[in-house]
């Protein structure tokens, strides 16, 4: 009896959320996933009959899926560069293109771990092992390289860095205490609880602006639904939800 009432109760809440008319892709980069998450909930509530699916990776892992013909409809990276490819091979939408949030680049250490004073402190030999994203899927490896070969950091860490394929994998490695220390966004700080120790910042001047942006792709099935995301997100609701999650809404949209 108890089964068949939980049944009846599943049936009750799908035939309430009513029949789906449309599904939009959304391909994010895994660190602003959390955040595009929590906008799909309020999306979702607004507009009854769109699901959301999500679709995370390294930026780069992304962009090669959409060049290989992805279904996706909207796109979020946490770089430009990616962007700048796809609007490159005319891949999407004229003036659909937004810039939704900027982030920081943080050293992060296995929780108990010595943390150092200072980026340059990496170079000592408490430091033997380094996580970085591979600057080739990840936007925040190639943050972090740019970072640390503006620091001179680059020639003596080179040969001590561990890639993982994206900021989630990268802050697994350092929360498991499989390397010394990794270089991530700040906003990836707070995913790994108390399993890791925040370490100093690292100067913005060091590297590019780290912004995170939307567009429209050209083959989108439903570029109005997507288009209506991405306002979500720049509203003023929107940038409560990347604020809560750490983010700094940029200014300029």
């Amino acid at each position: 009896m108890a089964a068949a009432c939980l049944l009846c109760a599943g049936a009750w809440g799908a035939l309430m959320a009513g029949p789906v008319e449309h599904v939009l892709w959304v391909s994010t980069a895994i660190s602003l996933r959390p955040a595009i998450a929590e906008g799909q909930a309020l999306f979702e509530a607004d507009n009854p009959g769109i699901e959301l699916l999500i679709n995370s990776a390294g930026s780069g892992v992304l962009l090669q899926q959409v060049r290989r013909g992805a279904p996706v409809d909207l796109f979020v990276s946490a770089s430009p560069w990616e962007i700048d490819r796809l609007e490159a091979a005319n891949l999407i939408v004229p003036g659909s293109r937004a810039t939704l949030a900027t982030n920081r680049l943080v050293v992060v250490v296995p929780a108990g771990s010595p943390v150092p004073r200072s980026a340059e402190e990496l170079a000592g030999p408490g430091f033997d092992r380094i996580a970085l994203g591979n600057p080739k899927t990840a936007p925040v490896g190639r943050y972090a390289r740019e970072a640390l070969s503006t620091l001179g950091l680059w020639p003596v860490l080179r040969d001590r860095v561990v890639l993982g394929e994206n900021a989630r994998q990268v802050l697994e490695y350092t929360a498991r205490g499989e390397v010394s220390a990794a270089v991530l966004y700040h906003t990836d700080v707070r995913l790994a609880g108390d399993r890791v120790s925040l370490g100093p910042e690292i100067s913005p001047g060091t590297h590019s602006p780290i912004i995170y942006q939307a567009c429209v792709l050209r083959d989108a099935r439903h570029p109005s639904s997507a288009r209506r995301f991405i306002d979500l997100m720049l509203s003023d609701t929107g940038k409560r939800i990347l604020e809560r999650h750490g983010f700094e809404v940029a200014e300029s949209r």
